[in-house]
């Protein structure tokens, strides 16, 4: 009976490591660098695979273990632009035949490989800005021994941050949502209010969302450090951004307030519905509306009242572009929601989304307020001031500075526009940049098994503690 009991225990030990071990071996058996991956595509090629350790480069390969056989290979890669007043982005780049056992990372069958480095996110003046979150089309042309040229089918995927293993909640067909860790109530909320500012946004312009919107929630600044575009130092020092609508199908949101999503998403309708193909949407109108729809604006509310009482208000024609100091972003962003709320709530929602259209058609701000307000920008702007019983004004003796100035974070809760597209340039990953990406990387990875398994690490110790106790009961019987 003595050594039944010892076996009983024993065997209940190494029942209760089993899950440990196998949790542990699927961990680490993940690999989210490799963003995509096909076998034997097609005749003289045994795989392609794109990999990214993290946001700021992303290499595409072409392996083939008869290499020797191609002359020369390229790689063709669109980012697809949904909406029909945008345009795709298209490039092409030679690649250049690497050994595979300098790769860290892949199941490479061959020796050599024809390698392609797409720099992201590294603000060289000759590449464009990728953002996490972009589709991604692609497919390879290669030619032979005997100068025949080879096409691969054309493949699509989702461009992710490698530092995180990403889940996805795609429960709607216009939204789905890239997070890393676990889908708690903070997640939930933020998808959930994404689909909701779709339908309450439909009350206000006329929009057909007819592809999904993703949204790459970070969950706060810091993870999503080498994500961002290299910022000024005057906006990166004094200001936080909390998201950002960096293409017409990507929205990134850095901290874990579902007002974020809500914003940008608006932005995304705004530009379906009101921008043209000649025209962008003036900032007033296209502000105006997104923090309109954020549905939380205590604190526009309140600078509104500050700068009615303090007679800080701006003419529109200097609120057409983006805002040149941090310290005037709030006035903007304020003034454009209270300029935003007096057509909506005192002249009506028709007459908004009609004033929508127009601006789509191309009229221009002028013409397209004339047409359905029957005022410009001044006239306006002299309207909303009685109305809010401000002091009389002459315009003639206001400035009319644009202060359009390019800024490349705009924040907070702003739409940077995509660069134009330009021919890229192959950049080589130099040594003490892969090690510094591996060295991130592995912090990055150590956080993750923590955060995504607490929950299983809380219980593990919890159990611990019962057999322990147990144990000594049953070894002392």
């Amino acid at each position: 009976m003595y050594c039944l009991k010892k076996i009983i225990i024993i065997l209940f030990v190494i029942l209760n490591l089993i899950p440990l071990h196998l949790n542990a071996e699927s961990n680490s058996d993940y690999d989210s660098n490799i963003m995509h991956s096909i076998k034997n595509p097609i005749r003289l090629v045994d795989s392609l695979q794109v990999h990214s350790t993290d946001p700021r480069l992303i290499t595409f390969t072409l392996s083939s273990s008869k290499s020797d056989q191609i002359t020369s290979a390229r790689l063709f890669y669109v980012l697809p632009n949904p909406a029909p007043n945008e345009v795709d982005i298209i490039f092409d780049e030679n690649g250049s035949i690497q050994s595979t056992s300098q790769l860290s990372w892949g199941d490479f069958t061959s020796e050599k490989a024809f390698i392609v480095n797409i720099d992201s996110n590294k603000g060289t003046s000759d590449n464009v800005f990728i953002p996490v979150g972009s589709l991604i089309t692609y497919y390879w042309e290669f030619v032979d021994s005997n100068s025949v040229t080879y096409q691969t089918p054309s493949y699509e995927f989702v461009f992710l941050d490698g530092q995180y293993r990403w889940n996805v909640i795609e429960d709607s067909k216009n939204i789905k949502l890239y997070h890393y860790g676990n889908r708690d109530r903070l997640v939930n909320k933020s998808y959930s209010e994404a689909i909701k500012v779709v339908d309450d946004t439909a009350s206000f312009i006329d929009f057909n969302l007819n592809f999904p919107i993703r949204i790459i929630y970070y969950r706060n600044n810091v993870d999503a450090k080498l994500a961002v575009p290299p910022a000024s130092s005057n906006y990166s020092k004094k200001t936080v951004t909390q998201g950002v609508k960096y293409k017409t199908d990507v929205i990134h949101q850095y901290d874990e307030n579902y007002v974020t999503i809500r914003h940008e998403v608006t932005h995304i309708l705004t530009k379906i519905a009101g921008a043209g193909i000649f025209s962008n949407l003036p900032f007033w109108v296209d502000e105006g509306l997104a923090v309109y729809m954020s549905g939380s604006n205590e604190k526009y509310n309140q600078i509104e009242s500050y700068i009615i009482r303090n007679e800080k208000a701006l003419r529109l024609s200097s609120i057409q572009g983006k805002p040149g100091t941090p310290e005037m972003v709030d006035l903007f962003y304020a003034q454009s929601y209270s300029l935003t709320k007096y057509l909506i709530d005192e002249k009506g929602i028709e007459k908004y989304k009609d004033f929508f259209s127009k601006l789509k058609a191309d009229l221009g701000i002028e013409k397209a307020l004339l047409l359905v307000y029957g005022l410009n920008q001044d006239t306006l702007y002299l309207e909303w001031r009685e109305f809010h019983n401000m002091l009389p004004v002459e315009l003639d003796k206001l400035s009319t500075n644009t202060n359009q100035s390019a800024i490349p974070t705009i924040v907070p809760l702003t739409t940077p526009k995509i660069l134009k597209a330009q021919p890229s340039t192959k950049i080589n990953q130099n040594i003490s940049t892969q090690q510094e990406n591996a060295l991130d990387q592995k912090k990055s990875s150590v956080f993750s098994v923590i955060q995504d398994n607490i929950l299983f690490i809380l219980v593990g110790l919890m159990i611990s503690v019962i057999m322990y106790k147990l144990i000594g009961y049953l070894w002392k019987d």
